[in-house]
């Protein structure tokens, strides 16, 4: 008994229609470099979006940030005048300039002069 495989004969396919095959190769090749080529483009600006919008945040919050040392420093040197206040009216002498100034008091036996402006 004869093999069937072996009757088989190849088929001989015209010239032109390997030529549109070879040509519809390269046409979805093309195509799927440019499809690609599409996605890695949307893909990396998707990625550029969201890093600009978490940059712009840090730097708003580093602008922040020096708003807040700032305003610190402007606290601290006003509680060091403050303290330096309240050292100084801890005194007698502290006192005693406090009543003079702001109060008008005088001790017993001076005289309060005034000078009009």
């Amino acid at each position: 008994m004869e093999n069937p495989i072996d009757e088989l004969q190849p088929i001989n396919l015209p010239n032109e229609q390997k030529e549109v095959k070879v040509e519809n190769f390269k046409s979805n090749s093309n195509l799927s470099y440019t499809l690609f080529f599409i996605g890695f483009f949307a893909i990396f600006m998707y990625v550029s979006q969201v890093y600009m919008t978490k940059y712009y945040q840090i730097e708003a919050k580093k602008s922040d940030i020096l708003k807040l040392r700032e305003k610190v420093e402007e606290l601290s040197l006003e509680n060091d005048r403050l303290s330096n206040i309240i050292e100084e009216l801890k005194t007698p002498e502290g006192l005693e300039k406090l009543a003079r100034k702001k109060l008008n008091l005088i001790r017993p036996g001076e005289k309060l002069i005034r000078w009009k402006k």
